[in-house]
């Protein structure tokens, strides 16, 4: 008996999962608009807005890959009815997508989470075993730590986006910095007990404890990576809730500080959706200018040498000192600031310029009595701080 044609919507179901089908076609279209994209939040760049566009574009395409049966339909369209739906695919499935959202005060633990499972033995297996102690054709945790690192990036990454919408590139760095460097995650590992656990040589278990942190920092790279390869269903989504947990403890103080400048807004609305941030008063530049120039008075912000460190993350600390020339003097030191960055430092050093009442008062006093000398016309309008 002759076979029945095939229709439009069996013969495309056929082509779901071979190599130049429509929905591998409809990836590689977009391949390179979404590795930009990456690439570009990776370095502190905004590009939200354009993956979530590119998201919405894929989505449809992911999930029907993703639902896909492994076994590979024959060319009529039909799976074989031997084909073994639980053996495991060739390589490692990509882990399905999963919606980020920033920080809100109820979820800054109070207490270290428990460590999320590894589903997979091997997996398990590999996240505490160092290569030189690996069997032939065994994995180590070092082909873990590869992914996991990559997968920490992009959590903390989004995280930091999304609750400080206010915060520079160079500052999200910073604090992406702080969660993603060796010295906090051995911390993380010493916690768990990951070290007890750890299957390392004779002579690297001997080695110093610099060396040492730097594989526990590993270790929880490749614990990371570890849990969501040994889930393709849940195990980005269980990853990224753990570490979400944990990075909310140790930036507490910068949360904390977060919510009560913005209340919950961060948690509310989304930065990529809510649009740049508004400031609803001046900043100290600002503040400081409005008080004391006029053409003819100028104020510097010049950089101060520092060689000291943030106590917390042991990054380089900038200090700024703010000057102002006019009426006939010049180089009057008005105040200074020291932060993690220079553009902080600078509003910090204008901060402590407007505190100083007895040092700026006579420069107010000189802009009343201009203003006041002023026809109305020529009255100087405010100028943007530098």
């Amino acid at each position: 008996m002759p076979k029945r044609p095939r229709n439009d919507e069996e013969y495309l179901a056929s082509k779901k999962i071979k190599h130049g089908s429509l929905e591998t076609t409809t990836v590689l279209k977009h391949a390179d608009q979404l590795i930009g994209c990456l690439q570009a939040l990776k370095t502190g760049n905004d590009r939200l807005s354009d993956l979530k566009r590119l998201c919405k574009t894929l989505l449809p395409t992911f999930t029907q890959l993703a639902a896909d049966d492994k076994a590979e339909p024959s060319e009529d369209g039909e799976i074989p009815d031997d084909a073994d739906s639980s053996a495991p695919a060739d390589g490692i499935k990509a882990p399905t997508f999963v919606m980020l959202t920033p920080w809100s005060p109820s979820q800054i633990a109070t207490s270290m989470p428990p460590l999320p499972s590894i589903h997979d033995p091997t997996f398990k297996r590999a996240a505490f075993t160092h290569q030189g102690v690996c069997h032939a054709g065994d994995i180590s945790y070092e082909k873990l730590e590869w992914i996991g690192d990559a997968y920490l990036y992009m959590l903390a990454s989004s995280f930091i986006y999304q609750t400080f919408p206010s915060h520079s590139p160079g500052r999200s760095s910073q604090l992406r910095e702080l969660l993603v460097k060796n010295a906090t995650l051995a911390g993380y590992a010493k916690h768990y007990g990951l070290s007890d656990r750890a299957n390392l040589p004779h002579e690297i278990r001997s080695t110093n404890n610099k060396d040492r942190s730097k594989i526990m920092g590993d270790m929880i790279e490749a614990y990371t990576g570890a849990v969501v390869l040994s889930d393709k269903s849940n195990g980005l989504e269980r990853a990224a809730t753990w570490l979400k947990s944990i990075w909310g403890m140790t930036l507490k103080q910068d949360l904390q500080k977060e919510f009560k400048q913005h209340g919950n807004s961060a948690s509310a609305t989304p930065a990529s959706l809510a649009g740049p941030a508004v400031s609803s008063s001046l900043t100290p530049k600002e503040e400081l200018a409005n008080l004391i120039r006029v053409p003819g008075v100028t104020l510097r912000y010049e950089d101060i040498p520092c060689k000291r460190k943030d106590s917390k993350t042991s990054m380089p600390l900038f200090s700024v000192g703010v000057v102002v020339d006019g009426w006939g003097t010049k180089d009057n030191k008005l105040g200074w600031g020291t932060a993690l960055s220079k553009k902080e430092a600078g509003q910090k050093a204008a901060a402590m310029a407007i505190a100083n009442k007895k040092a700026i008062k006579q420069w107010i006093e000189w802009k009343q009595k201009y203003v006041a000398m002023t026809p109305p016309g020529q009255k100087p309008t405010s100028e943007e701080a530098e």
